[in-house]
């Protein structure tokens, strides 16, 4: 978990690096570029534009720090300390929601956005944490296949 720390952390300051230099996110990633444009209208709606970087931030660019420290130094992630890195998030929102005056609460609507992503629509208030970090989760795998076809495919192309 602690190696994972930099790499998921680099990657958020590289899309705010590059939103600050005026990147405009050509080659995605899709939901940064829709969070961002959103906190550029509408400034004024702190809440929805954390939380839809936060969602952002949990489905672009977790599986892919996940893979690339697997890559990289051959750790592979359990379960178990994924979990956790979603549940160091989620703590953040919290304690951010704390401090912000707002009526909606931060996490409440993060689940709520995070919910299309996963194919499940009706019956939100029923949609449990556990669900969430399973879908998340095979999200990561699923990163983790594709690239593994993609070498595979490319080895075979040469």
């Amino acid at each position: 978990m602690v190696a994972l720390n930099p790499l998921f952390t680099r990657k958020f300051l590289s899309v705010c690096k590059r939103f600050q230099q005026g990147d405009e996110f050509d080659d995605g990633p899709r939901l940064w570029r829709r969070a961002l444009d959103y906190y550029m209208r509408c400034q004024d709606q702190l809440v929805h534009a954390l939380v839809l970087m936060a969602e952002a931030h949990i489905l672009e660019d977790l599986a892919d720090a996940l893979y690339e420290l697997e890559a990289q130094t051959g750790v592979r992630i359990d379960q178990q300390e994924f979990q956790a890195a979603l549940d160091v998030i989620i703590a953040c929102l919290e304690d951010l929601n704390r401090s912000v005056k707002d009526t909606e609460s931060i996490v409440d609507f993060l689940w709520f956005k995070l919910v299309p992503h996963f194919g499940v629509i009706e019956k939100v208030q029923n949609l449990k944490v556990a669900q969430l970090r399973q879908a998340a989760w095979e999200e990561y795998q699923l990163r983790r296949h594709f690239a593994s076809m993609q070498r595979t495919r490319k080895h075979k192309g040469s």
